[in-house]
Protein backbone atom coordinates (compact mmCIF):
# COMPACT_ATOMS: atom_id res chain seq x y z
CA UNK A 1 0.00 0.00 0.00
CA UNK A 2 3.09 2.76 0.85
CA UNK A 3 6.03 1.16 -1.32
CA UNK A 4 7.07 3.74 -3.97
CA UNK A 5 9.00 2.13 -6.53
CA UNK A 6 11.29 5.45 -7.50
CA UNK A 7 11.49 6.29 -4.08
CA UNK A 8 12.17 5.11 -0.12
CA UNK A 9 9.64 5.60 2.20
CA UNK A 10 9.68 5.50 6.13
CA UNK A 11 6.49 4.55 7.87
CA UNK A 12 6.24 5.42 11.86
CA UNK A 13 3.43 3.63 13.50
CA UNK A 14 2.65 5.03 17.18
CA UNK A 15 -0.05 3.11 18.31
CA UNK A 16 0.23 1.07 21.30
CA UNK A 17 4.16 0.45 20.68
CA UNK A 18 5.93 2.70 18.45
CA UNK A 19 7.46 1.27 15.20
CA UNK A 20 8.75 1.68 12.52
CA UNK A 21 9.05 -0.04 8.74
CA UNK A 22 11.37 1.21 6.01
CA UNK A 23 10.07 0.40 2.38
CA UNK A 24 12.85 0.23 -0.14
CA UNK A 25 12.05 0.72 -3.89
CA UNK A 26 12.64 -3.14 -4.27
CA UNK A 27 9.52 -5.46 -3.85
CA UNK A 28 12.00 -7.93 -2.31
CA UNK A 29 11.51 -8.51 1.15
CA UNK A 30 14.73 -9.27 2.44
CA UNK A 31 15.10 -5.71 1.62
CA UNK A 32 12.87 -4.28 4.08
CA UNK A 33 13.26 -2.95 7.69
CA UNK A 34 10.66 -3.07 10.47
CA UNK A 35 10.91 -3.46 14.36
CA UNK A 36 9.32 -2.56 17.16
CA UNK A 37 11.53 1.09 18.59
CA UNK A 38 9.71 1.34 22.22
CA UNK A 39 7.13 1.84 23.81
CA UNK A 40 4.22 3.77 22.22
CA UNK A 41 0.52 4.55 23.32
CA UNK A 42 0.05 2.34 25.83
CA UNK A 43 2.92 3.46 27.58
CA UNK A 44 1.85 6.69 28.11
CA UNK A 45 -1.68 6.42 28.71
CA UNK A 46 -0.81 4.02 31.90
CA UNK A 47 0.93 6.90 33.23
CA UNK A 48 -1.66 9.29 32.69
CA UNK A 49 -4.65 7.07 33.88
CA UNK A 50 -2.03 6.64 37.19
CA UNK A 51 -1.23 10.12 38.19
CA UNK A 52 -4.81 11.11 37.64
CA UNK A 53 -6.27 8.07 39.75
CA UNK A 54 -8.28 7.20 36.29
CA UNK A 55 -10.16 10.63 35.90
CA UNK A 56 -8.14 10.32 32.23
CA UNK A 57 -7.64 7.51 30.28
CA UNK A 58 -4.80 9.42 28.11
CA UNK A 59 -3.04 12.86 27.87
CA UNK A 60 -5.60 14.95 25.06
CA UNK A 61 -3.16 16.10 22.44
CA UNK A 62 -0.29 16.22 25.03
CA UNK A 63 -1.62 19.01 26.78
CA UNK A 64 -0.73 18.05 30.21
CA UNK A 65 2.46 16.59 29.02
CA UNK A 66 3.21 19.97 27.42
CA UNK A 67 3.19 22.32 30.51
CA UNK A 68 5.49 19.86 32.74
CA UNK A 69 9.81 19.60 32.37
CA UNK A 70 11.53 16.29 31.47
CA UNK A 71 13.74 14.95 33.86
CA UNK A 72 17.12 13.51 32.23
CA UNK A 73 17.88 11.48 35.07
CA UNK A 74 14.44 9.35 34.77
CA UNK A 75 15.18 9.30 30.57
CA UNK A 76 18.54 7.83 31.03
CA UNK A 77 17.38 5.43 33.70
CA UNK A 78 14.46 4.25 30.86
CA UNK A 79 17.03 4.63 28.03
CA UNK A 80 19.13 2.07 29.52
CA UNK A 81 16.18 -0.77 29.06
CA UNK A 82 17.04 -4.37 27.38
CA UNK A 83 15.12 -4.17 25.14
CA UNK A 84 16.04 -0.84 23.82
CA UNK A 85 19.59 -2.42 23.57
CA UNK A 86 18.47 -5.55 21.41
CA UNK A 87 19.30 -5.55 17.53
CA UNK A 88 16.56 -6.09 15.11
CA UNK A 89 14.38 -7.77 14.27
CA UNK A 90 12.56 -7.76 17.48
CA UNK A 91 8.98 -7.96 18.93
CA UNK A 92 8.04 -5.41 22.18
CA UNK A 93 6.43 -7.71 24.56
CA UNK A 94 3.30 -6.63 26.78
CA UNK A 95 5.23 -6.92 30.31
CA UNK A 96 8.29 -5.15 29.28
CA UNK A 97 6.92 -1.72 29.89
CA UNK A 98 4.35 -2.68 31.80
CA UNK A 99 2.66 -2.24 35.06
CA UNK A 100 6.21 -3.18 37.07
CA UNK A 101 7.91 -0.60 35.52
CA UNK A 102 5.48 1.81 36.11
CA UNK A 103 5.51 1.69 39.40
CA UNK A 104 9.11 1.72 39.73
CA UNK A 105 8.88 4.32 37.73
CA UNK A 106 6.68 6.54 39.36
CA UNK A 107 8.19 5.20 42.91
CA UNK A 108 11.42 7.06 41.35
CA UNK A 109 9.33 10.36 40.50
CA UNK A 110 8.21 10.59 44.01
CA UNK A 111 11.90 10.49 45.04
CA UNK A 112 13.26 13.16 42.87
CA UNK A 113 9.54 15.67 43.85
CA UNK A 114 8.65 15.62 40.25
CA UNK A 115 5.25 17.06 39.43
CA UNK A 116 2.93 15.12 37.32
CA UNK A 117 3.33 16.96 34.26
CA UNK A 118 7.06 16.56 34.44
CA UNK A 119 6.80 12.48 34.44
CA UNK A 120 4.50 13.04 31.49
CA UNK A 121 6.64 14.97 29.46
CA UNK A 122 9.32 13.02 30.25
CA UNK A 123 7.81 9.92 28.90
CA UNK A 124 6.71 11.88 25.68
CA UNK A 125 10.48 12.78 25.57
CA UNK A 126 11.36 8.94 25.70
CA UNK A 127 9.40 8.01 22.75
CA UNK A 128 10.85 10.03 21.04
CA UNK A 129 14.28 9.08 22.06
CA UNK A 130 13.67 5.75 21.20
CA UNK A 131 12.88 6.85 17.82
CA UNK A 132 15.91 8.44 17.45
CA UNK A 133 18.09 5.68 18.57
CA UNK A 134 16.84 2.92 16.30
CA UNK A 135 16.79 5.49 13.46
CA UNK A 136 20.70 6.86 14.15
CA UNK A 137 21.83 2.73 14.82
CA UNK A 138 19.18 0.38 12.70
CA UNK A 139 18.30 2.21 9.61
CA UNK A 140 20.56 2.95 6.44
CA UNK A 141 21.67 6.60 5.94
CA UNK A 142 18.33 8.61 5.35
CA UNK A 143 18.64 10.77 2.37
CA UNK A 144 16.42 14.33 2.34
CA UNK A 145 14.63 12.84 -0.41
CA UNK A 146 12.75 10.07 1.62
CA UNK A 147 9.57 10.07 2.70
CA UNK A 148 7.78 9.87 5.88
CA UNK A 149 4.42 9.16 7.14
CA UNK A 150 2.98 9.13 10.43
CA UNK A 151 -0.01 6.57 11.61
CA UNK A 152 -1.37 5.70 14.18
CA UNK A 153 -3.28 7.52 17.35
CA UNK A 154 -0.40 8.48 18.70
CA UNK A 155 -0.56 11.44 16.17
CA UNK A 156 -2.89 13.58 17.53
CA UNK A 157 -0.59 14.00 20.47
CA UNK A 158 1.06 17.14 19.56
CA UNK A 159 4.21 17.31 21.69
CA UNK A 160 4.82 14.03 20.47
CA UNK A 161 4.26 14.90 17.00
CA UNK A 162 6.39 17.67 17.67
CA UNK A 163 9.93 16.03 18.80
CA UNK A 164 9.07 13.37 15.91
CA UNK A 165 9.42 15.71 13.57
CA UNK A 166 12.00 17.17 14.84
CA UNK A 167 13.74 14.29 15.22
CA UNK A 168 12.89 13.51 10.98
CA UNK A 169 14.06 16.86 9.95
CA UNK A 170 14.58 18.10 7.38
CA UNK A 171 12.09 15.64 5.54
CA UNK A 172 8.48 16.76 5.85
CA UNK A 173 5.99 14.29 8.06
CA UNK A 174 3.62 13.52 5.46
CA UNK A 175 -0.23 11.54 6.62
CA UNK A 176 -1.26 8.57 4.56
CA UNK A 177 -4.16 10.29 3.36
CA UNK A 178 -1.81 11.04 0.83
CA UNK A 179 -0.83 8.08 -0.78
CA UNK A 180 -5.13 6.40 -0.42
CA UNK A 181 -4.51 4.96 2.80
CA UNK A 182 -7.10 6.95 4.81
CA UNK A 183 -6.59 6.38 8.27
CA UNK A 184 -9.51 4.97 9.77
CA UNK A 185 -9.14 1.80 7.06
CA UNK A 186 -5.98 0.63 8.02
CA UNK A 187 -7.34 -2.04 10.53
CA UNK A 188 -9.61 -3.07 7.84
CA UNK A 189 -7.00 -3.18 5.30
CA UNK A 190 -4.46 -5.61 8.00
CA UNK A 191 -7.70 -8.12 8.34
CA UNK A 192 -7.69 -8.37 4.57
CA UNK A 193 -4.16 -8.85 4.12
CA UNK A 194 -4.51 -11.27 6.85
CA UNK A 195 -7.05 -13.13 4.57
CA UNK A 196 -5.38 -12.91 1.37
CA UNK A 197 -2.23 -14.54 3.37
CA UNK A 198 -4.42 -17.63 4.63
CA UNK A 199 -5.60 -17.90 0.99
CA UNK A 200 -2.03 -17.93 -0.60
CA UNK A 201 -1.13 -20.89 1.98
CA UNK A 202 1.42 -18.33 3.74
CA UNK A 203 2.06 -18.79 7.79
CA UNK A 204 0.57 -16.01 10.32
CA UNK A 205 1.92 -15.92 13.71
CA UNK A 206 0.08 -16.70 16.45
CA UNK A 207 0.82 -13.26 17.56
CA UNK A 208 -1.29 -11.96 14.80
CA UNK A 209 -4.31 -13.87 14.64
CA UNK A 210 -4.25 -15.94 17.97
CA UNK A 211 -3.79 -18.99 15.78
CA UNK A 212 -0.99 -20.42 13.38
CA UNK A 213 -2.28 -20.43 9.93
CA UNK A 214 0.06 -22.90 7.81
CA UNK A 215 1.90 -21.99 5.13
CA UNK A 216 5.62 -21.82 4.38
CA UNK A 217 7.94 -19.40 4.30
CA UNK A 218 9.19 -20.65 0.75
CA UNK A 219 5.94 -18.37 -0.57
CA UNK A 220 7.06 -15.07 0.74
CA UNK A 221 9.25 -13.95 -2.31
CA UNK A 222 6.78 -14.89 -4.59
CA UNK A 223 3.76 -13.52 -2.94
CA UNK A 224 5.56 -10.29 -2.13
CA UNK A 225 6.49 -9.66 -5.15
CA UNK A 226 3.34 -10.59 -6.90
CA UNK A 227 1.54 -8.02 -4.63
CA UNK A 228 4.03 -4.98 -5.54
CA UNK A 229 3.15 -6.06 -8.65
CA UNK A 230 -0.10 -5.51 -8.95
CA UNK A 231 -0.11 -2.35 -6.95
CA UNK A 232 2.35 -0.50 -9.24
CA UNK A 233 0.24 -1.50 -12.09
CA UNK A 234 -2.68 -0.12 -11.06
CA UNK A 235 -0.54 3.22 -10.00
CA UNK A 236 0.37 3.37 -13.53
CA UNK A 237 -3.07 3.15 -14.80
CA UNK A 238 -4.32 5.41 -12.30
CA UNK A 239 -2.02 7.99 -13.25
Amino acid sequence: LYRNPRSRRLIIELGTVLRLTLLPTSPLPRDLVSFDVGPGNHFLNQFVHRLSQGKYAFDPSGHFAVQGQQDEEILSHWSSHPFLLQSPPRILDDQAFGESFIESSLAMARERRRAAKDLLCTACHFVARCLNEALTRFVPEPSPADEVFLVGGGMRNGLVRKMIEETLAPRQIRPSIDVGVPEEIRPAAHAALFAYMAMENLPVGARALGAIVPGSTAHWDRWVCNLADRFDTDARRAA
